[in-house]
């Protein structure tokens, strides 16, 4: 009868070794196979924890990389309009330094004011420029159309940010209103060139000449800000790439599966399985034996 009581208690215990091989052993194959050590909250608490952190950086920095995609071409759309911007403005100096000459006359003044006239509807037509059918240069009232034939802007002192990382903004829109009426209403200019030309007034066209000059400068001051803006953004684009694959890599050494490790863990799971169904059977033959 104690034989029996012993043969009874080895063999429980060779079985509930052989329950924890097996489980031992499935938790191995199952890293193995999905690749990842920690898949829930019970497998490691802190680790599943601080995965799931990295993964609203990543979340974040996505979202971060998407706006300022969207930034970067909503500035590059205001600067190639910019750009055409001061290209007119550097045709009106010209022609205002030509018509400044003593030695033309009214009927030259009069063919310089009809090009000053279409240089004029081309700077309103910069002026209302529009991306994705929102206009640029109205503040945040970018359902509006900046500027009326007349010249009167239409838009708000308003710039619109964007937020490109954690709590750090940049503007995506330049105010119109300072743009073509900062320290010389651009507007006015070419309204007053045009009319000095069709006055065949010298003097006049020659002393508007610096406001042209200021109203370019007043372009690539402009210019120069979305170029600061674009700048920011690539500069902050280069960070959030650093950040991501700081967060992958951590993310990965937290719950990614070790492949040699669990490869190891898998062989000594099977041998040590196998070994204790061996003890179970040998614990079996001798207990029978020992009935007989």
């Amino acid at each position: 009868m104690t034989i029996r009581v012993a043969d009874s208690m080895v063999f429980y215990n060779s079985l509930n070794d052989a329950i924890k091989a097996r489980i031992r052993l499935l938790d191995a194959q199952e890293r193995l196979t999905s690749g990842m050590k920690v898949s829930k909250p019970s497998d490691d608490p802190a680790a599943y924890a601080r995965s799931r952190r990295m993964d609203k950086i990543v979340r974040n920095n996505d979202k971060f990389r998407e706006n300022i995609e969207r930034g970067r071409a909503y500035l590059q759309s205001m600067e190639g309009a910019l750009g055409q911007g001061q290209s007119i403005l550097e045709r009106v100096k010209e022609l205002a330094v030509q018509m400044a000459n003593g030695t033309l006359d009214a009927q030259d003044r009069a063919a310089a004011a009809q090009e000053m006239e279409q240089l004029h509807s081309a700077m309103l037509d910069v002026a209302n420029t529009r991306f994705a059918d929102e206009y640029v240069f109205s503040g945040t009232l970018s359902d509006v159309q900046t500027y009326d034939s007349t010249g009167t802007y239409h838009g708000n002192t308003t710039e619109r940010n964007l937020e490109i990382s954690m709590g750090y903004t940049v503007p995506i829109t330049l105010r119109g209103d300072r743009i073509f009426e900062g320290t010389v209403n651009v507007f006015q200019v070419l309204e007053d060139l045009t009319n000095a030309l069709n006055a065949n007034d010298q003097n006049t066209v020659f002393s508007l000449i610096d406001d042209v000059d200021q109203a370019r400068d007043q372009f690539i001051d402009a210019r120069a800000r979305i170029g600061s803006y674009l700048n920011a953004m690539d500069i902050t684009n280069h960070l959030l790439d650093d950040l991501g694959f700081e967060a992958e890599s951590e993310k990965s050494r937290l719950i990614d599966t070790d492949v040699t490790e669990s490869t190891a863990d898998f062989t000594r799971g099977t041998q040590a399985l196998q070994a204790t169904l061996t003890a179970i059977s040998k614990t079996m033959e001798i207990t029978l034996l020992n009935r007989m």
